[in-house]
């Protein structure tokens, strides 16, 4: 497999300043990479490379990130937040990890928090 930089340009804002990645998904059609950066969550355009900046991170306390299979959620930190508006849907206390469930017919979350516990939720 051979390496391609194609985006070497994406770790700094439009400031210029360094902005580093600390976690990359691709939506489950390959149309969208979710970028968790230091300071922000963005949405990335496979097609266009097109960025779309979806919130600013005001307290950076985690490193994973996740895509609903229907690729309208995008969960990181602490909250879930709708793609297409950027709003927060949810938000869950002390959070350090969301995850879809794979089957979208369920509607299924797991949320871990720092205490260790282990939480299934339903989304409406």
């Amino acid at each position: 497999m051979q390496q391609q930089t194609v985006l070497t340009s994406m770790s700094h804002d439009v400031l210029g300043n360094e902005t580093p990645f600390c976690a990359v998904t691709f939506s489950t059609d390959g149309r969208s990479l979710a970028l968790l950066k230091q300071h922000g969550l963005s949405i990335l355009d496979t097609n266009t490379w097109t960025e779309k900046q979806l919130t600013t991170l005001h307290s950076f306390r985690t490193v994973h990130i996740s895509l609903s299979q229907d690729s309208k959620l995008v969960a990181a930190e602490d909250q879930i937040w709708d793609m297409g508006t950027g709003q927060s849907v949810a938000q869950f206390n002390q959070a350090i990890d969301i995850q879809f469930d794979p089957d979208a017919s369920a509607n299924l979350i797991a949320v871990a928090d720092w205490y260790g516990h282990l939480g299934l939720w339903q989304l409406s």
